[in-house]
């Protein structure tokens, strides 16, 4: 007996109504250290929301999935980004009612412009949100202190990554793409290249990062700034103005001498 048909098994005996391998494995993508990433679909799942241990030295991570999550993928906008790909790519293990295929055609066809308002519902706060964020990076630059940067640059660039996802439309089919595939979706040119700079990929120092990120924030609100909510109007375009005063404020040193 392999190790799926074990733990199919063992999850069964549990009283799982389905069981699913997703990720790596699931795509034939997995290399030497992947995991094993299996879903147990439950009415009213076990206490235990994950399970990660060794089986025959391969690393095996159960999660616990109640059946009105994956249903709330074709409902709620940042759980479709994360899921409706997965249930497609999904291998079924066990499935004797057919309620997962049945989810998964539906996957098949799920159409994003269904969701899309809601979704810029979701988008238009971000801007609110991430004024803190903005001001301590503002903060980093003018002390030269990577730290406060790299700090502010974590809330973010994934804040304004999923904006990017959400705008697009894209759907994260792995982790292990997460950036490029919200980059490489993106229309626009110039948020690409902020985006890219912003998360890392190009090498940069914290400093060029940090101005990256402000830049990000202010192209962001250039292309759905309309989305934002009302009651939040006026202290968002107050900290847009701040942030390109900064920035293009001559006198402002933004990063240490080498």
């Amino acid at each position: 007996m392999d190790i799926l048909t074990t733990l199919t098994h063992q999850l069964v005996q549990e009283g799982a109504d389905a069981v699913v391998l997703l990720g790596s494995v699931a795509r034939q993508e997995d290399v030497a250290y992947s995991d094993l990433d299996i879903h147990a679909l439950f009415e009213n799942p076990p206490q235990d929301h994950q399970r990660i241990f060794y089986l025959a030295d391969r690393l095996v991570t159960i999660s616990f999935v109640r059946w009105d999550h994956k249903e709330q993928a074709f409902r709620d906008p940042q759980t479709a980004l994360w899921n409706i790909a997965g249930i497609r790519q999904s291998r079924i293990l066990h499935d004797p009612e057919g309620r997962f295929a049945a989810l998964q055609e539906r996957a098949f066809v799920f159409d994003w412009s269904t969701l899309q308002e809601q979704c810029f519902s979701s988008m238009g706060s971000r801007f609110y949100n991430l004024i803190e964020e903005c001001h301590k990076i503002m903060g980093g630059l003018i002390t030269h202190n990577p730290e406060k940067c790299f700090f502010a640059l974590e809330g973010l660039k994934w804040s304004l990554a999923e904006m990017g996802a959400l705008a697009s439309g894209v759907l994260i089919e792995t982790e292990n793409r997460y950036f490029s595939s919200i980059r490489d979706a993106h229309p626009d040119p110039e948020w690409r290249h902020h985006f890219d700079v912003t998360v890392g990929v190009t090498g940069m120092d914290p400093f060029d990062r940090g101005v990256a990120g402000l830049k990000l924030y202010l192209r962001s609100f250039e292309l759905y700034g309309h989305h934002m909510e009302e009651a939040h109007q006026n202290t968002v375009l107050q900290a847009v103005q701040t942030v390109r005063d900064f920035l293009w404020n001559p006198g402002v040193d933004k990063k240490p001498e080498d």
